[in-house]
């Protein structure tokens, strides 16, 4: 089951009828909803006949603008509840779940009318207790980065949408690709892209349908992107391609582990630790399956048996009650792993650790590599690894980390070179227990090997000790520096990588000045300074543009919380270990604006 979802400016245009019928034919959705159709309810019957589909609803235009068309492939998988100019609102029927609602939604253009928009969404919340979805063209931004080009989208109207959001109880679905769905002059300097169109569902949807994926796909015929919400049953993702094998921590809990893996180990061990691996993991994967996570079903019938049993004080009752009550503690300890292991503790345990590393202050002290410490003290890297040695470096790494390769995560948006994507993703379990051994090994002489100018990485020095060299460039100053660069690498051994730097001019710059020191200093100009370990690189005057991040992420943060289920010790925990720690390091750099300031303790209080 899943939705389309396009504005698509006029199903006049053979064009774009074209590029409907093309989507449709590749992705196979059961909904098709159209905005700005701008055409009588005749073509949306053709599109209709010439896509295959059984149903159609038909919002008609208001003059030359508006109009809404759903469509669905099988009659009997919505129910009209309710309809608008702006708004389709369907019961949709799946096989093996509940009934869910979606309603299809298309917020005001004018700007002028968005308190309008957030008034109607907050009259559709309370009109129906299904697990509620929403899809559509909102236009409407929930943070600025949801913006790029031209100026800053008004905070107010920022503001209004989230509360109207969090009110009604949604949240926004995270979105694979491309991350703006609209733009304008594009091409230009002028260029305008935007996150108009999402997907928002209430809690209850999220844990319904938990294979929900919403996709970006890119068009021509339209100033906005095609909205593809992708909803399959756990049968249907795992009849689409081979599910990857995640160890679950609660199967430590069950004596039958150890056997699977004991014996599956023994089946495959003349083939390779490789092969071992993967065959361990297909045959835990089939004894676990399920099983595992089914924790609410196992506890009710374990205490259905011991209901039956109170009361009786006779021996083989009173074992039986034990026995029941053993299996309860061990099911509702795997219960507590299963959720721990999907709710990043290393993450909350070490929110603040992360800024105690950032502003420890480095050592200045003057150390001298001993000589012995390149005769006696480095024999041991010449001794075989020990069983203790790959013991302890296996066991120093977090339990639950995944043993396999991960996918390349790219540096920037587009990334050309292999440089730009990050290969230490790619490391397993085998190279980590390798590259563990030999710093385990390295570690009690590295402050003694590496010189204080190479500050990143090593226990009590700082990153961002690095200096940084300011000048008003010219050729010849360009010149000068670039020879004291080679002079610095010759004599530290260090290398300035010249495809991750980059340089930045005053307006007042001429062009062709700008292009000379680019080429003579062999970096790439930067629009902007961008940001450097987080903050900023360079402040203007627009202060309160420059550090809108920071309310961005703290709101995206605790949006993301699960306040129903927290208890006012629980919010002031998470806020002072969570929401407090991510503008710290910001705060011990620059002085933010007092407006900003405001806004962080208001997202605090509420």
């Amino acid at each position: 089951m899943s939705t389309l979802s396009w504005k698509c400016r006029g199903l006049g245009n053979p064009r774009t009828v074209r590029e409907i019928v093309d989507i449709v034919s590749r992705k196979e959705p059961d909904f098709v909803f159209l905005m700005e159709t701008k055409v009588a309810r005749i073509h949306a019957e053709r599109l209709r006949i010439r896509l295959g589909f059984e149903g159609v609803f038909y919002v008609g235009p208001v003059g030359l603008s508006g109009g809404l068309a759903l469509l669905w492939r099988k009659n009997c998988t919505a129910r009209l509840l309710s309809f608008s100019k702006n708004y389709v609102d369907v019961e949709v029927s799946m096989t093996n779940l509940p009934n869910w609602r979606m309603t299809c939604y298309y917020g005001f253009p004018e700007r002028n009318r968005r308190v309008e928009s957030w008034e109607l969404l907050k009259s559709l919340a309370p009109r129906s207790n299904l697990p509620w979805v929403m899809v559509g063209d909102f236009n409407d931004l929930l943070f600025q980065y949801e913006k790029r080009g031209g100026n800053q989208h008004p905070n107010n109207l920022l503001r209004g949408f989230g509360e109207t959001i969090e009110h009604c109880g949604l949240s926004q679905l995270p979105m694979n690709g491309y991350q703006f769905t609209w733009e304008k002059g594009k091409g230009t300097p002028n260029w305008i892209e935007e996150r108009l169109d999402k997907v928002l569902a209430n809690e209850t949807w999220r844990d319904l349908i938990t294979g929900a994926r919403v996709y970006n796909l890119l068009t021509r015929k339209s100033d906005h992107f095609v909205i593809f919400l992708a909803i399959r049953n756990n049968e249907t993702w795992r009849g689409r391609g081979m599910k990857r094998f995640r160890f679950e921590m609660a199967w430590l809990y069950d004596d039958g582990c150890r056997a699977v893996v004991e014996k599956s180990w023994e089946e495959k061990r003349v083939e390779g630790m490789q092969n071992c691996i993967e065959h361990c993991g297909n045959r835990l994967t089939q004894w676990g399956g399920d099983w595992h996570h089914k924790f609410g079903e196992k506890i009710m019938k374990l205490r259905k048996e011991q209901q039956r049993l109170r009361g009786r004080t006779d021996t083989a009752s009173l074992t039986q009650f034990h026995g029941l009550e053993e299996a309860l503690c061990r099911i509702e300890a795997q219960e507590d792993v299963y959720w721990r292991q999907r709710a990043k503790q290393h993450w909350l345990k070490h929110a603040d650790a992360n800024t105690i590393f950032y502003h420890r202050y480095a050592s200045h002290r003057k150390r001298i590599l001993p000589p012995e410490y390149l005769t006696y003290k480095m024999n041991p890297f010449y001794r075989p690894f020990e069983i203790e040695e790959v013991r302890d470096a296996l066991f120093t790494m977090f339990p639950d980390k995944a043993p396999g390769p991960d996918v390349l995560i790219p540096k920037k948006n587009s990334p050309e070179m292999v440089s730009d994507l990050r290969p230490i993703a790619l490391s397993n379990v085998m190279y980590r227990v390798v590259a563990k051994m030999i710093s385990h090994r390295m570690k009690p002489i590295m402050d003694k090997i590496i010189s204080e100018s190479q500050s990143a990485f090593i226990p009590g020095r700082l990153i961002i000790d690095n200096i940084l060299i300011d000048s008003e460039a010219t050729v010849q100053e360009a010149t000068e520096i670039k020879n004291c660069l080679s002079v610095y690498e010759s004599l530290s051994g260090q290398v300035v990588n010249y495809h991750k730097s980059s340089i930045c001019y005053s307006k007042n710059t001429d062009e062709e000045e700008k292009e000379v020191v680019a080429q003579v200093l062999g970096v790439s100009q930067a629009r902007n300074f961008g940001k450097y370990l987080g903050p900023p690189s360079f402040i203007g005057r627009n202060k309160k543009a420059a550090f809108s991040y920071i309310e961005d992420k703290i709101t995206q943060r605790i949006g993301s919380w699960n306040k129903k289920l927290l208890s006012q010790a629980g919010k002031e925990v998470l806020l002072k270990s969570v929401a407090q720690a991510m503008s710290t390091f910001s705060m011990r750099v620059f002085l933010l604006p007092l407006s900003i300031c405001s806004a962080i303790e208001r997202l605090m209080y509420e």
